[in-house]
């Protein structure tokens, strides 16, 4: 026993090899941590793989589109059936397992996968979806086009309207210089036979004078002769004058005259000088108005966050202070429409919350600072002094914020008339399918803007009344052949206006062109730049589709594609949802004596030793 008692006494008073076994332990501790970030590394690294590879198999799968339905509307849909075995091919296929090479850092292990279609173009939102974005490119194309064809006449239309503007004003210059004439005419008349008089008188007071015998008589009546000589001459010079003033009016008259026979005041013009200058004034009113509207948003905000504070200053937020609580603020948010009964529901909700907070701090009713009756009283005192005003000033805000959507909700509008004229037949456009039975086969587009049973009908009407406002109007405004009496001129225009409306809508329905003011004789010196002016049915259907815009059109539009094609929208379908499952041996996790992990690094699990990882994915056109 002494023996071994000894032997252990050397021993542990032995220290050689202590930094050996220290440097031991630490290398394990290190091994261990390098090898748990290792797995750690891999699992991650494994996820983003697993990413991928479930994108590239969702993009894999939607590849088998409707070839049929792309061609004939412009919009993606899943044609295949085994979306679900094409889905875990893909995914098997793109994956990486050990038997392919001799080491593999992740080795894989392919658990399953699902997968699923959804979002059919049965929806309507879904179906505005794809429309927008079909048409995000084509239509500001389409439309930038179509305006730049027409301004591009617009030029000589400043001219037409300027040269109708100068005639104006050059007709209503002679009819005031002409009248001025006549007046002056009629002045000088009546002075005419106011000299005459004078000068008869002044005959008169001669022979008086030479029959006068006494010197006061012919004193008398040389007195009255000067003062008759006198208003003689005045007469002459105001006559002489006036003739002045007539000549020189009448050489006003024959230069406005002038003007309209011989054109010179206007020449011949392509416009561009007009076009540049109605771009720039353009730029410029825009720039103003926008200016002006951001003025009236900043002034208006701030008009409301003084109101708002006033309204929240009203609360007594001493008490609520004293013992830590905060007192109870409404924020309105400027995106979302707050109305009164949500406001009063914010309200009672932090109330509740204060009289939690109240309890919580032990302040029994009656022997803390706030009673939970008090703080029900004074929000109700709140609402219902402030709950109107705040009322007012959350539609003052949301007035300001419907700006935007107004904007974007034309947007969308336009872009679908648009695809509607782009992808749909019209009576000038028959469709591409050879499927002549159905009966929009020639009218798609114009059942997508009334719908009914005549949309063809309807359609021509409104355009025959398009047609009837503009020649009317046209014919009222500016010919030249109506009467110049306003009610005469009124019945001509409309007789006129009907007959020419009968004559355009037919050649609309003809596939040919007509002129905004086709009626107009060209008898200007420079010709009449209306006529330059085309429009065809297409752009005329195009007016009708923006004037009559209801919530109907997409639901129209489903009809077609499922008429045309004879395809139920149920079944296609634009978004996939999948899952895919894979599975990792870790390496030094198990080692650690981890080896099951119900929620495990990253978001996975782990069991037996193996770590489980799994990757939604939502794909669609």
């Amino acid at each position: 026993m002494y023996i071994i008692n000894s032997v252990l006494e050397r021993f542990l008073k032995n220290e050689k090899g202590t930094v050996t076994v220290y440097l031991v332990i630490v290398f394990m501790i290190m091994v261990i941590f390098i090898g748990l970030f290792i797995d750690l590394a891999r699992i991650k690294t494994a996820q983003n793989q697993l990413r991928r590879v479930a994108n590239a198999a969702a993009c894999s799968v939607l590849a088998d589109y409707h070839t049929s339905t792309k061609q004939d509307f412009g919009l993606f849909t899943y044609k295949g059936a085994n979306y679900d075995q094409d889905f875990a091919k893909y995914v098997k296929a793109n994956l990486t397992f050990s038997a392919d090479q001799n080491f593999n850092l992740l080795d894989y292990r392919y658990e399953g996968s699902k997968a699923d279609v959804s979002n059919s173009l049965d929806k309507e939102a879904v179906l505005k979806q794809q429309i927008l974005e079909d048409m995000k490119y084509r239509a500001p194309i389409e439309l930038g086009q179509f305006i730049t064809d027409k301004i591009r006449v617009i030029g000589k239309m400043f001219n037409f309207f300027k040269a109708k503007n100068q005639e104006r004003k050059s007709l209503d210059t002679i009819k005031k210089k002409s009248r001025e004439i006549d007046k002056i005419g009629r002045d000088i008349e009546r002075k005419k036979k106011d000299l005459i008089s004078k000068r008869e008188r002044l005959e008169e007071l001669e022979e008086e004078l030479a029959r006068a015998q006494d010197a006061e008589t012919r004193k008398s009546i040389r007195k009255e002769m000067a003062k008759v000589k006198e208003e003689i001459k005045l007469l002459k010079e105001e006559i002489s004058g006036d003739l002045e003033r007539c000549q020189r009016l009448s050489r006003e008259v024959d230069e406005e005259r002038g003007k309209l026979i011989e054109g010179g005041y206007m020449g011949p013009t392509d416009g561009k000088d007009e076009i540049d200058m109605a771009v720039e004034e353009s730029e410029k009113s825009i720039n103003a108005e926008v200016q002006r509207i951001q003025l009236n948003i900043e002034r208006e905000m701030t008009k409301v966050n003084r109101e708002i504070t006033a309204s929240l200053d009203a609360l007594n937020h001493d008490r609520y202070e004293r013992i830590g609580l905060t007192a109870v603020n409404v924020v309105i948010s400027g995106n979302e429409t707050v109305s009164q009964s949500a406001y009063g529901n914010e309200l009672r909700r932090q109330q509740s919350d204060l009289q939690n907070q109240i309890i919580q701090k032990n302040i029994l009713e009656g022997e803390g600072i706030i009673e939970p009756k008090d703080i029900t009283s004074r929000v109700d005192d709140f609402e219902d002094k402030n709950g109107k005003d705040i009322e007012q000033i959350t539609e003052k805000m949301n007035a300001v914020v419907s700006i935007e959507h107004v904007f974007t909700d034309m947007r969308d509008d336009l872009y679908i008339n648009e695809y509607t004229l782009a992808h749909f037949s019209y009576l000038t456009k028959p469709a591409a399918s050879k499927n002549f039975m159905y009966k929009y086969w020639n009218s798609e587009a114009e059942y997508i803007t009334f719908g009914g049973a005549y949309p063809r009908a309807r359609a021509v009407g409104e355009i025959y009344l398009i047609r009837f406002g503009l020649d009317t109007m046209a014919y009222l405004c500016f010919s030249k052949v109506a009467p110049a009496e306003p009610v005469a001129r009124f019945i001509f225009s409309v007789i006129m206006g009907v007959t020419h409306a009968g004559v355009d809508t037919l050649k609309l329905l003809l596939g040919q062109t007509v002129a905004i003011a086709e009626m107009y004789d060209p008898t200007y010196a420079f010709g009449n730049p209306l006529h330059d002016i085309r429009t065809n049915y297409k752009e005329h259907l195009r007016l009708l589709l923006f004037i009559n815009n209801d919530d109907n059109k997409l639901r129209r539009i489903q009809e077609i594609i499922r008429l045309r094609n004879n395809v139920d929208p149920k079944n296609l379908n634009t978004v996939l949802t999948g899952s895919a499952e894979v599975s990792i041996r870790l390496w030094f996790l198990p080692l650690a004596g981890i080896r099951n992990m119900e929620h495990g690094p990253f978001g996975t699990t782990v069991k037996d030793g193996r770590c489980y990882i799994t990757k939604r994915v939502e794909y669609g056109y």
